[in-house]
Protein backbone atom coordinates (compact mmCIF):
# COMPACT_ATOMS: atom_id res chain seq x y z
CA UNK A 1 0.00 0.00 0.00
CA UNK A 2 1.43 3.38 -1.03
CA UNK A 3 1.67 6.41 1.27
CA UNK A 4 -1.16 8.08 -0.64
CA UNK A 5 -3.37 5.04 -0.11
CA UNK A 6 -2.45 5.07 3.58
CA UNK A 7 -3.54 8.70 3.84
CA UNK A 8 -6.79 7.96 1.98
CA UNK A 9 -7.53 5.09 4.34
CA UNK A 10 -6.82 7.31 7.37
CA UNK A 11 -9.22 10.00 6.05
CA UNK A 12 -11.96 7.42 5.49
CA UNK A 13 -11.42 5.99 8.96
CA UNK A 14 -11.71 9.46 10.55
CA UNK A 15 -14.93 10.20 8.64
CA UNK A 16 -16.38 6.84 9.68
CA UNK A 17 -15.40 7.44 13.31
CA UNK A 18 -17.00 10.90 13.26
CA UNK A 19 -20.24 9.47 11.86
CA UNK A 20 -20.27 6.70 14.43
CA UNK A 21 -19.64 8.92 17.47
CA UNK A 22 -22.09 11.55 16.17
CA UNK A 23 -24.79 8.88 16.14
CA UNK A 24 -24.48 8.60 19.92
CA UNK A 25 -25.91 12.14 20.16
CA UNK A 26 -29.01 11.19 18.13
CA UNK A 27 -30.20 7.90 19.69
CA UNK A 28 -33.82 8.44 18.58
CA UNK A 29 -32.69 7.86 14.99
CA UNK A 30 -31.71 4.24 15.58
CA UNK A 31 -32.75 2.83 18.95
CA UNK A 32 -35.95 1.43 17.47
CA UNK A 33 -34.02 -0.81 15.04
CA UNK A 34 -33.93 -4.53 15.88
CA UNK A 35 -30.53 -4.94 14.23
CA UNK A 36 -28.79 -2.21 16.26
CA UNK A 37 -27.79 -2.02 19.91
CA UNK A 38 -25.92 0.39 22.18
CA UNK A 39 -22.15 0.05 22.15
CA UNK A 40 -19.09 1.94 23.37
CA UNK A 41 -20.03 5.37 24.84
CA UNK A 42 -23.54 5.05 23.47
CA UNK A 43 -22.49 4.54 19.86
CA UNK A 44 -24.66 2.24 17.70
CA UNK A 45 -23.32 -1.21 16.90
CA UNK A 46 -24.92 -4.01 14.95
CA UNK A 47 -26.20 -7.10 16.73
CA UNK A 48 -24.20 -10.32 16.49
CA UNK A 49 -26.78 -11.84 14.13
CA UNK A 50 -26.62 -8.81 11.81
CA UNK A 51 -22.80 -8.83 11.86
CA UNK A 52 -22.82 -12.51 10.89
CA UNK A 53 -25.32 -11.83 8.07
CA UNK A 54 -23.21 -9.04 6.61
CA UNK A 55 -19.99 -11.02 7.03
CA UNK A 56 -21.47 -13.82 4.91
CA UNK A 57 -22.16 -11.26 2.16
CA UNK A 58 -18.63 -9.83 2.40
CA UNK A 59 -16.89 -13.22 2.50
CA UNK A 60 -18.62 -14.17 -0.77
CA UNK A 61 -17.55 -10.90 -2.45
CA UNK A 62 -14.59 -10.91 -4.93
CA UNK A 63 -13.18 -7.88 -3.06
CA UNK A 64 -12.82 -9.90 0.15
CA UNK A 65 -9.34 -10.85 1.43
CA UNK A 66 -9.47 -13.72 3.93
CA UNK A 67 -7.53 -13.24 7.16
CA UNK A 68 -5.35 -15.73 8.98
CA UNK A 69 -7.88 -16.14 11.79
CA UNK A 70 -11.27 -17.78 11.19
CA UNK A 71 -14.13 -15.41 10.32
CA UNK A 72 -11.84 -12.47 9.60
CA UNK A 73 -10.63 -10.54 6.58
CA UNK A 74 -10.28 -7.18 4.85
CA UNK A 75 -12.05 -5.31 2.07
CA UNK A 76 -9.90 -4.51 -1.01
CA UNK A 77 -11.91 -1.38 -1.78
CA UNK A 78 -11.69 0.43 1.54
CA UNK A 79 -9.06 -1.62 3.41
CA UNK A 80 -11.31 -1.98 6.44
CA UNK A 81 -11.40 -5.05 8.65
CA UNK A 82 -14.41 -7.32 8.32
CA UNK A 83 -14.64 -9.63 11.32
CA UNK A 84 -17.40 -11.43 13.18
CA UNK A 85 -16.05 -11.37 16.73
CA UNK A 86 -13.33 -8.69 16.88
CA UNK A 87 -14.17 -6.30 19.70
CA UNK A 88 -11.28 -3.89 20.28
CA UNK A 89 -10.13 -2.53 16.91
CA UNK A 90 -12.09 -0.99 14.06
CA UNK A 91 -14.49 -3.40 12.46
CA UNK A 92 -16.52 -1.92 9.61
CA UNK A 93 -19.44 -4.31 9.80
CA UNK A 94 -19.81 -3.71 13.54
CA UNK A 95 -20.39 0.06 13.28
CA UNK A 96 -24.05 0.49 12.33
CA UNK A 97 -23.38 3.80 10.54
CA UNK A 98 -21.23 2.14 7.83
CA UNK A 99 -22.18 0.60 4.48
CA UNK A 100 -20.49 -1.37 1.70
CA UNK A 101 -18.12 0.74 -0.50
CA UNK A 102 -18.94 -1.22 -3.66
CA UNK A 103 -21.08 0.27 -6.42
CA UNK A 104 -23.89 -0.52 -5.95
CA UNK A 105 -23.48 -1.34 -2.23
CA UNK A 106 -23.94 -5.02 -1.31
CA UNK A 107 -25.31 -4.03 2.10
CA UNK A 108 -26.56 -0.72 3.47
CA UNK A 109 -25.94 1.38 6.54
CA UNK A 110 -28.51 0.94 9.28
CA UNK A 111 -28.74 4.63 10.17
CA UNK A 112 -28.84 8.04 8.51
CA UNK A 113 -28.52 10.85 11.02
CA UNK A 114 -30.82 13.89 10.70
CA UNK A 115 -29.36 17.27 9.75
CA UNK A 116 -30.19 20.47 11.66
CA UNK A 117 -33.19 21.07 9.40
CA UNK A 118 -34.55 17.54 9.68
CA UNK A 119 -36.82 16.10 12.33
CA UNK A 120 -35.39 13.50 14.69
CA UNK A 121 -36.94 10.54 12.88
CA UNK A 122 -35.25 7.36 11.67
CA UNK A 123 -34.48 7.17 7.97
CA UNK A 124 -33.46 4.05 6.11
CA UNK A 125 -30.81 4.97 3.56
CA UNK A 126 -31.58 4.04 -0.04
CA UNK A 127 -28.95 2.52 -2.31
CA UNK A 128 -26.73 5.24 -3.77
CA UNK A 129 -23.44 5.58 -5.52
CA UNK A 130 -20.66 6.42 -3.09
CA UNK A 131 -18.94 9.75 -3.68
CA UNK A 132 -15.22 9.67 -4.24
CA UNK A 133 -13.36 11.72 -1.66
CA UNK A 134 -10.81 14.22 -2.87
CA UNK A 135 -7.47 13.59 -1.23
CA UNK A 136 -4.88 16.38 -1.27
CA UNK A 137 -1.77 15.66 -3.27
CA UNK A 138 1.26 14.65 -1.21
CA UNK A 139 4.41 16.76 -1.28
CA UNK A 140 7.08 15.54 -3.63
CA UNK A 141 9.70 15.38 -0.89
CA UNK A 142 8.84 13.20 2.09
CA UNK A 143 9.82 14.02 5.63
CA UNK A 144 11.70 11.40 7.69
CA UNK A 145 8.45 10.57 9.45
CA UNK A 146 6.68 10.09 6.12
CA UNK A 147 9.52 7.92 4.87
CA UNK A 148 9.24 5.67 7.91
CA UNK A 149 5.50 5.47 7.35
CA UNK A 150 6.12 4.55 3.72
CA UNK A 151 8.48 1.74 4.74
CA UNK A 152 5.93 0.40 7.21
CA UNK A 153 3.22 0.63 4.58
CA UNK A 154 5.38 -1.28 2.11
CA UNK A 155 5.94 -4.03 4.67
CA UNK A 156 2.23 -4.25 5.37
CA UNK A 157 1.49 -4.43 1.64
CA UNK A 158 4.09 -7.19 1.19
CA UNK A 159 2.57 -9.13 4.06
CA UNK A 160 -0.94 -8.77 2.62
CA UNK A 161 0.36 -9.95 -0.76
CA UNK A 162 1.89 -13.03 0.87
CA UNK A 163 -1.36 -13.75 2.71
CA UNK A 164 -3.36 -13.38 -0.51
CA UNK A 165 -0.96 -15.71 -2.30
CA UNK A 166 -1.25 -18.34 0.44
CA UNK A 167 -5.04 -18.00 0.47
CA UNK A 168 -5.11 -18.57 -3.29
CA UNK A 169 -2.90 -21.64 -2.90
CA UNK A 170 -5.11 -23.01 -0.13
CA UNK A 171 -8.20 -22.47 -2.26
CA UNK A 172 -6.73 -24.76 -4.92
CA UNK A 173 -6.28 -27.64 -2.48
CA UNK A 174 -9.02 -30.30 -2.17
CA UNK A 175 -11.33 -29.45 0.69
CA UNK A 176 -13.03 -31.80 3.14
CA UNK A 177 -16.61 -32.36 2.07
CA UNK A 178 -18.52 -30.90 4.98
CA UNK A 179 -21.88 -32.61 5.26
CA UNK A 180 -24.47 -31.38 7.75
CA UNK A 181 -24.91 -33.16 11.05
CA UNK A 182 -28.14 -34.90 11.98
CA UNK A 183 -30.83 -34.80 14.63
CA UNK A 184 -30.80 -38.54 15.33
CA UNK A 185 -32.95 -39.02 18.50
CA UNK A 186 -31.22 -42.19 19.75
CA UNK A 187 -31.29 -42.30 23.55
CA UNK A 188 -27.82 -42.56 25.12
CA UNK A 189 -27.07 -43.05 28.82
CA UNK A 190 -24.01 -42.88 31.02
CA UNK A 191 -22.47 -45.99 32.60
CA UNK A 192 -25.13 -45.94 35.34
CA UNK A 193 -28.06 -45.83 32.93
CA UNK A 194 -28.81 -42.12 33.40
CA UNK A 195 -29.82 -40.19 30.30
CA UNK A 196 -27.13 -37.76 29.10
CA UNK A 197 -29.09 -36.05 26.37
CA UNK A 198 -27.18 -35.90 23.10
CA UNK A 199 -23.65 -35.07 24.24
CA UNK A 200 -22.25 -37.68 21.83
CA UNK A 201 -24.42 -36.91 18.82
CA UNK A 202 -22.39 -35.76 15.78
CA UNK A 203 -19.09 -36.12 17.71
CA UNK A 204 -17.52 -37.50 14.52
CA UNK A 205 -19.23 -35.10 12.12
CA UNK A 206 -18.45 -34.26 9.37
CA UNK A 207 -15.85 -37.02 8.95
CA UNK A 208 -16.34 -40.23 7.01
CA UNK A 209 -15.74 -43.39 9.04
CA UNK A 210 -15.33 -47.17 8.97
CA UNK A 211 -17.82 -49.72 10.27
CA UNK A 212 -15.80 -52.85 10.96
CA UNK A 213 -17.29 -56.35 10.87
CA UNK A 214 -15.64 -59.66 11.76
CA UNK A 215 -15.75 -61.28 8.32
CA UNK A 216 -12.68 -63.19 7.08
CA UNK A 217 -11.96 -60.66 4.30
CA UNK A 218 -10.63 -58.40 7.05
CA UNK A 219 -7.50 -60.57 7.23
CA UNK A 220 -6.58 -59.56 3.67
CA UNK A 221 -6.46 -55.83 4.56
CA UNK A 222 -3.65 -53.81 6.08
CA UNK A 223 -5.50 -52.37 9.07
CA UNK A 224 -2.66 -50.06 10.14
CA UNK A 225 -4.40 -46.98 8.61
CA UNK A 226 -7.08 -47.35 11.28
CA UNK A 227 -4.40 -46.25 13.79
CA UNK A 228 -3.66 -43.03 11.90
CA UNK A 229 -4.77 -39.56 12.92
CA UNK A 230 -8.08 -38.39 11.55
CA UNK A 231 -9.55 -41.84 10.94
CA UNK A 232 -12.54 -42.96 13.02
CA UNK A 233 -13.90 -46.48 13.16
CA UNK A 234 -16.58 -48.46 14.99
CA UNK A 235 -16.25 -52.24 15.42
CA UNK A 236 -19.05 -54.72 15.91
CA UNK A 237 -18.52 -57.42 18.56
CA UNK A 238 -15.20 -59.22 19.11
CA UNK A 239 -13.45 -57.84 16.02
CA UNK A 240 -12.67 -54.83 18.25
CA UNK A 241 -10.13 -57.08 20.00
CA UNK A 242 -8.05 -57.49 16.82
CA UNK A 243 -8.65 -54.28 14.83
CA UNK A 244 -7.28 -50.93 16.09
CA UNK A 245 -10.66 -49.18 16.21
CA UNK A 246 -11.85 -46.09 18.08
CA UNK A 247 -15.18 -47.47 19.27
CA UNK A 248 -17.03 -50.74 19.88
CA UNK A 249 -20.66 -51.79 20.01
CA UNK A 250 -22.52 -54.98 20.79
CA UNK A 251 -26.03 -56.33 21.10
CA UNK A 252 -25.36 -59.73 22.68
CA UNK A 253 -24.52 -60.35 26.38
CA UNK A 254 -21.23 -58.64 27.37
CA UNK A 255 -19.64 -61.88 28.65
CA UNK A 256 -19.24 -62.94 25.00
CA UNK A 257 -16.66 -60.23 24.37
CA UNK A 258 -12.97 -60.07 25.25
CA UNK A 259 -12.10 -58.41 28.55
CA UNK A 260 -9.37 -56.42 26.78
CA UNK A 261 -12.12 -54.46 25.04
CA UNK A 262 -13.89 -53.60 28.28
CA UNK A 263 -10.76 -52.47 30.11
CA UNK A 264 -9.37 -50.34 27.24
CA UNK A 265 -9.79 -46.62 28.14
CA UNK A 266 -8.89 -45.54 24.59
CA UNK A 267 -11.91 -47.33 23.09
CA UNK A 268 -15.42 -45.94 23.44
CA UNK A 269 -17.93 -48.71 24.15
CA UNK A 270 -21.69 -48.79 23.45
CA UNK A 271 -23.74 -51.40 25.30
CA UNK A 272 -27.51 -51.97 25.61
CA UNK A 273 -28.52 -50.02 28.73
CA UNK A 274 -30.02 -53.13 30.34
CA UNK A 275 -26.61 -54.85 30.11
CA UNK A 276 -24.62 -52.20 32.01
CA UNK A 277 -24.72 -54.19 35.26
CA UNK A 278 -23.49 -57.43 33.67
CA UNK A 279 -20.24 -58.76 35.14
CA UNK A 280 -17.19 -58.80 32.90
CA UNK A 281 -15.74 -62.22 32.04
CA UNK A 282 -11.97 -62.60 31.59
CA UNK A 283 -9.81 -65.19 29.88
CA UNK A 284 -7.07 -66.38 32.22
CA UNK A 285 -3.49 -67.23 31.10
CA UNK A 286 -4.43 -70.90 31.48
CA UNK A 287 -7.13 -70.48 28.83
CA UNK A 288 -9.95 -70.84 31.33
CA UNK A 289 -12.73 -68.25 31.66
CA UNK A 290 -13.77 -66.61 34.92
CA UNK A 291 -16.12 -63.78 35.85
CA UNK A 292 -14.44 -60.79 37.48
CA UNK A 293 -15.87 -58.67 40.27
CA UNK A 294 -16.17 -55.76 37.83
CA UNK A 295 -19.31 -54.96 35.92
CA UNK A 296 -19.57 -53.31 32.52
CA UNK A 297 -20.49 -50.00 34.13
CA UNK A 298 -17.21 -50.10 36.11
CA UNK A 299 -15.14 -50.08 32.91
CA UNK A 300 -13.79 -46.89 31.28
CA UNK A 301 -15.52 -45.11 28.39
CA UNK A 302 -18.75 -47.12 28.61
CA UNK A 303 -22.05 -45.72 27.35
CA UNK A 304 -25.51 -47.27 27.26
CA UNK A 305 -28.02 -47.06 24.43
CA UNK A 306 -31.70 -47.86 24.16
CA UNK A 307 -32.34 -51.00 22.10
CA UNK A 308 -35.39 -52.86 20.84
CA UNK A 309 -36.33 -55.52 18.30
CA UNK A 310 -38.98 -53.69 16.26
CA UNK A 311 -38.15 -53.49 12.56
CA UNK A 312 -39.32 -50.30 10.80
CA UNK A 313 -37.07 -49.46 7.85
CA UNK A 314 -38.72 -46.10 7.16
CA UNK A 315 -38.00 -44.89 10.71
CA UNK A 316 -34.73 -46.76 11.31
CA UNK A 317 -32.85 -43.47 11.91
CA UNK A 318 -35.73 -41.63 13.59
CA UNK A 319 -36.59 -43.63 16.71
CA UNK A 320 -35.24 -43.28 20.27
CA UNK A 321 -34.35 -46.97 20.31
CA UNK A 322 -31.80 -48.64 18.04
CA UNK A 323 -33.35 -51.75 16.52
CA UNK A 324 -31.24 -54.83 15.94
CA UNK A 325 -33.81 -56.71 13.92
CA UNK A 326 -37.24 -58.28 14.07
CA UNK A 327 -38.19 -59.96 17.33
CA UNK A 328 -40.41 -63.04 17.83
CA UNK A 329 -43.60 -61.08 18.44
CA UNK A 330 -43.29 -58.94 15.32
CA UNK A 331 -42.13 -61.90 13.23
CA UNK A 332 -45.25 -63.89 14.15
CA UNK A 333 -47.60 -60.97 13.60
CA UNK A 334 -46.15 -60.15 10.17
CA UNK A 335 -45.30 -63.75 9.19
CA UNK A 336 -41.73 -62.71 8.44
CA UNK A 337 -38.37 -64.19 9.53
CA UNK A 338 -37.14 -63.59 13.05
CA UNK A 339 -33.65 -62.01 13.12
CA UNK A 340 -31.51 -60.19 15.69
CA UNK A 341 -28.35 -58.82 14.08
CA UNK A 342 -25.77 -56.54 15.70
CA UNK A 343 -24.78 -55.10 12.31
CA UNK A 344 -27.89 -52.93 12.43
CA UNK A 345 -26.78 -51.54 15.81
CA UNK A 346 -23.46 -50.54 14.25
CA UNK A 347 -25.18 -48.72 11.38
CA UNK A 348 -27.37 -46.74 13.75
CA UNK A 349 -24.58 -45.79 16.13
CA UNK A 350 -22.15 -44.59 13.47
CA UNK A 351 -24.96 -42.47 12.02
CA UNK A 352 -25.65 -41.06 15.49
CA UNK A 353 -21.97 -40.19 15.92
CA UNK A 354 -22.21 -38.02 12.81
CA UNK A 355 -20.55 -39.98 9.99
CA UNK A 356 -22.53 -39.26 6.85
CA UNK A 357 -20.34 -41.50 4.67
CA UNK A 358 -19.63 -44.97 6.05
CA UNK A 359 -17.29 -47.59 4.61
CA UNK A 360 -17.86 -51.24 5.50
CA UNK A 361 -14.87 -53.53 5.97
CA UNK A 362 -15.02 -57.16 7.11
CA UNK A 363 -18.71 -57.22 6.17
CA UNK A 364 -18.82 -60.37 4.00
CA UNK A 365 -22.27 -61.79 4.77
CA UNK A 366 -21.02 -65.30 4.04
CA UNK A 367 -19.36 -68.13 6.00
CA UNK A 368 -18.07 -71.68 5.48
CA UNK A 369 -15.80 -74.13 7.32
CA UNK A 370 -12.63 -72.50 5.93
CA UNK A 371 -13.82 -68.93 6.19
CA UNK A 372 -15.47 -68.18 9.50
CA UNK A 373 -14.38 -65.00 11.24
CA UNK A 374 -11.37 -62.72 10.95
CA UNK A 375 -10.30 -64.07 14.36
CA UNK A 376 -10.05 -67.62 15.67
CA UNK A 377 -13.51 -68.98 16.42
CA UNK A 378 -14.72 -72.52 15.75
CA UNK A 379 -18.20 -72.87 14.25
CA UNK A 380 -20.31 -76.00 13.89
CA UNK A 381 -22.10 -76.82 10.65
CA UNK A 382 -25.38 -75.85 12.27
CA UNK A 383 -23.97 -72.51 13.40
CA UNK A 384 -22.64 -71.82 9.90
CA UNK A 385 -26.06 -72.55 8.38
CA UNK A 386 -27.70 -70.30 10.95
CA UNK A 387 -25.26 -67.46 10.28
CA UNK A 388 -25.69 -67.70 6.50
CA UNK A 389 -29.46 -67.67 6.90
CA UNK A 390 -29.17 -64.51 9.03
CA UNK A 391 -26.87 -62.94 6.43
CA UNK A 392 -29.42 -63.66 3.68
CA UNK A 393 -32.30 -62.13 5.65
CA UNK A 394 -30.23 -59.11 6.74
CA UNK A 395 -29.10 -58.46 3.13
CA UNK A 396 -32.75 -58.11 2.12
CA UNK A 397 -33.44 -55.79 5.07
CA UNK A 398 -30.52 -53.59 4.00
CA UNK A 399 -32.20 -53.18 0.62
CA UNK A 400 -35.23 -51.85 2.53
CA UNK A 401 -32.98 -49.34 4.34
CA UNK A 402 -31.22 -48.00 1.24
CA UNK A 403 -33.87 -45.51 -0.02
CA UNK A 404 -34.40 -44.14 3.49
CA UNK A 405 -30.64 -43.70 3.97
CA UNK A 406 -30.43 -41.85 0.66
CA UNK A 407 -33.27 -39.55 1.71
CA UNK A 408 -31.33 -38.76 4.91
CA UNK A 409 -28.04 -38.12 2.98
CA UNK A 410 -26.52 -41.09 4.79
CA UNK A 411 -24.16 -42.87 2.38
CA UNK A 412 -22.87 -46.41 2.85
CA UNK A 413 -20.19 -48.16 0.78
CA UNK A 414 -18.71 -51.67 0.94
CA UNK A 415 -14.94 -52.16 0.63
CA UNK A 416 -15.28 -55.89 -0.12
CA UNK A 417 -15.89 -56.43 -3.83
CA UNK A 418 -16.94 -60.07 -3.19
CA UNK A 419 -19.29 -59.40 -0.28
CA UNK A 420 -22.75 -60.94 -0.49
CA UNK A 421 -24.13 -57.71 0.91
CA UNK A 422 -24.91 -55.91 -2.35
CA UNK A 423 -27.24 -53.17 -1.10
CA UNK A 424 -24.44 -50.58 -1.27
CA UNK A 425 -21.77 -49.91 -3.94
CA UNK A 426 -18.16 -51.04 -3.80
CA UNK A 427 -15.30 -48.62 -3.04
CA UNK A 428 -11.64 -49.74 -2.76
CA UNK A 429 -10.27 -49.70 0.77
CA UNK A 430 -7.42 -47.35 -0.20
CA UNK A 431 -9.85 -44.71 -1.49
CA UNK A 432 -11.96 -45.06 1.65
CA UNK A 433 -8.87 -44.47 3.83
CA UNK A 434 -8.09 -41.20 2.03
CA UNK A 435 -11.67 -39.99 2.37
CA UNK A 436 -11.76 -40.86 6.07
CA UNK A 437 -8.42 -39.12 6.69
CA UNK A 438 -9.92 -35.90 5.33
CA UNK A 439 -7.72 -32.84 5.89
CA UNK A 440 -5.51 -34.45 8.54
CA UNK A 441 -2.03 -34.95 6.99
CA UNK A 442 -0.13 -38.20 7.19
CA UNK A 443 2.27 -38.53 10.10
CA UNK A 444 4.73 -37.29 11.11
CA UNK A 445 3.07 -33.88 11.26
CA UNK A 446 5.36 -30.96 10.40
CA UNK A 447 5.39 -28.66 13.44
CA UNK A 448 8.21 -26.34 12.31
CA UNK A 449 7.63 -22.57 12.56
CA UNK A 450 4.12 -22.88 14.07
CA UNK A 451 5.12 -20.73 17.05
CA UNK A 452 6.16 -17.81 14.81
CA UNK A 453 3.64 -15.12 14.03
CA UNK A 454 2.53 -14.99 10.38
CA UNK A 455 4.69 -12.53 8.44
CA UNK A 456 7.60 -12.56 10.92
CA UNK A 457 9.94 -13.39 8.06
CA UNK A 458 10.01 -11.71 4.68
CA UNK A 459 9.25 -13.99 1.76
CA UNK A 460 12.63 -13.44 0.18
CA UNK A 461 14.52 -14.49 3.34
CA UNK A 462 12.61 -17.72 3.92
CA UNK A 463 14.23 -20.95 2.85
CA UNK A 464 12.51 -23.48 0.63
CA UNK A 465 12.04 -25.77 3.68
CA UNK A 466 10.27 -22.94 5.52
CA UNK A 467 7.94 -22.33 2.58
Amino acid sequence: MTVKEQVQKAVRLKDAYDRWTAAAKSPDAWRHLDTVEIGWKGCPIRTAAEIERIYKICSACPQFIAGRKPHSGNCKLCGCRLNISEQKSFNKIKWATESCPDVPPRWMTQIVLPTNSQAMTPIVQEKQTMKTQTIPELPVKLSPRQERAAVRAARVAARQARMAKRAAEEAKKPQLISLPGNDDPLMITDQNGNSVGHVLRNRWAPCAGFLVGGGPSLKSLDLSPLKERGIVSLAINNVAAMAPVRAFCCGDPPEKFHHGIWFDPAMRKFVPERRLSTRVRAKLPSGEFAFTSLRVKDCPEVWGYKRDSVWDAANFLKREAATWGRGDKQAKEEAKPHILFSFFIGLRLIHYLGCRRVYLIGVDFGMDQEHGYAFEQARTEGAIRGNNNSYRIAAGMCLELRPHFEAASFEVFNCNRHSKLTAWPYVPFEEAVEDCRGLVPKEPLDCSFWYEKPGDKDEETRTEAEK
